[in-house]
């Protein structure tokens, strides 16, 4: 065969010289797959990157007689979106098969084919995983700071609605106790009315106040989906809006994680229902399926211009949007046939058997 050092070294050269072939054999298997990294240019050119780092690596183990991770890349780490790490894992196994059936090919007629066969997919399994480990814990850092941002974003939103909402009422109500305490002697009718408005506007703060509080009390459901939502619609209960419920499949089908942020998302759909739409009616839908979790909140109130909701932050709709993000899910606002708002949420399930 004319083979110069050893059979390794030679089996690297070969590598080399195909990686080109190697790397567009594994981009048509991953279009072929219909992979999430087909769907975005960055991304793909990204993989096809990371993809030749692994090649170099495996070539680097195969010259030297030794492994390691030669490249600093990783598969999924950068990209136009976040790759999930089961794609990322994916894509990492369609880079296995594709090179593993070549190098096959290329040590058939060698003296020692099965020991470098397996010496190659000991190498490339181990660059891979390196790769794919780096990956993954990139993207739970990510989603660890968007967790962090929706808490920040949640906390002020909490303090604005004290400040804006319960502080304002108690202010107009202390205002009103001292005028009381003016007209009492001169002008008491005016100060029966004072008194009248100020026990008006403390009850309108503590239903306020109710209302704040109330998607703070069931993140961990104790009693179910369905029932924080009920003790939900009790607390924020207005006597001229109808609240309805429904639930419908089976909500253990859902992880609790994922139950408990999809019960603040409609916790907070229905405030801004209920604070910003002045409705007569709100629904509360959702429907459980072993692969998907899908909710609505429609009501029929005055609806909003969704291009023209205010930027971030606006009515609570972007730490909403996040956190059906790191549900993996797809919020969407928009209006009812009647004019009214619908919220739309959709969550994919890890899926059971019913």
């Amino acid at each position: 065969m004319g083979v110069q050092g050893s059979t390794g070294e030679h089996l690297a050269r070969r590598v080399e010289a195909a990686r080109g072939e190697l790397l567009d054999s594994y981009r048509q298997a991953l279009e072929a797959q219909g992979s999430p990294f087909t769907r975005d240019p960055i991304a793909l050119r990204q993989a096809v990157v990371d993809g030749e780092s692994i090649l170099a690596d495996l070539a680097l183990s195969l010259g030297t007689d030794e492994t390691g991770v030669n490249g600093e890349r990783n598969i999924g780490a950068d990209g136009g979106r976040d790759i999930h790490p089961e794609e990322t894992l994916q894509a990492a196994t369609t880079l296995f098969d594709t090179a593993i059936q070549e190098i096959a090919r290329m040590v058939h007629a060698y003296p020692d084919s099965l020991h470098l066969l397996t010496r190659a997919a000991r190498a490339l399994n181990e660059s891979l995983v390196a790769h794919v480990t780096e990956a993954a814990d990139r993207h739970l850092g990510r989603l660890l700071n968007l967790v962090h941002a929706a808490h920040t974003k949640e906390r002020r939103a909490i303090a604005r609605e004290l400040h804006d909402r319960i502080g304002h009422g108690v202010s107009v109500t202390s205002q009103q106790l001292e005028l009381y305490d003016l007209d009492r002697h001169e002008t008491p009718v005016r100060a029966a009315a004072r008194i009248e408005r100020a026990q008006a506007l403390i009850e309108e703060t503590l239903r306020d106040l109710r209302t704040l509080t109330s998607g703070l009390r069931f993140e961990n459901l104790p009693e179910g989906l369905e029932k924080a939502l009920f003790h939900l619609l009790e607390t924020v209960r207005h006597e001229d809006v109808d609240l309805e419920l429904s639930v419908n499949g089976d909500e253990t089908w859902a992880p609790a994680h994922v139950r408990s942020e999809v019960f603040l998302i409609l916790g907070e759909a229905l405030r801004n229902a209920l604070r910003h739409a002045g409705p007569a009616f709100v629904a509360i839908r959702v429907d459980v399926a072993p692969h998907e979790l899908h909710a609505t909140v429609d009501d029929d109130g005055c609806g909003f211009d969704v291009e023209r909701v205010p930027a971030p932050g606006g009515i609570g709709l972007s730490t909403m949007a996040e956190r059906a993000e790191l549900l993996a899910g797809v919020l969407t606002v928009g209006r009812t046939p009647g004019g009214g708002t619908r919220v739309r949420l959709r969550v994919p399930l890890p899926g059971q058997s019913p």
